[in-house]
């Protein structure tokens, strides 16, 4: 029973990284970053915000989509070797 849960939660991030990763690509392409952000913006903007004031842009390069998405995937880690043990 447990492992549905834990099946479902990294299904969950999964698809968190996934739209991170679009939402990222979609920055380098102005028409359809417009559309994207109407959609996506609600659930990325306030994490890469809190991201951001921890690991703040070096020059032109902001690094806050890559350490929010290492992040989630520590997270997915620790999910499974917490359940794991249960």
């Amino acid at each position: 029973m447990p492992w549905i849960f834990v099946e479902f939660l990294l299904w969950l991030l999964n698809i968190y990284n996934t739209g991170l990763v679009i939402y990222v690509i979609s920055s380098w392409i102005p028409p359809i970053h417009q559309v994207v952000v109407r959609f996506l913006g609600p659930l990325y903007k306030k994490p890469l915000a809190m991201v951001s004031r921890i690991l703040p842009p070096i020059g032109m390069i902001d690094f806050s989509p890559i350490l929010l998405f290492f992040v989630i995937q520590i997270l997915a880690q620790v999910i499974v070797l917490v359940f794991r043990f249960l």
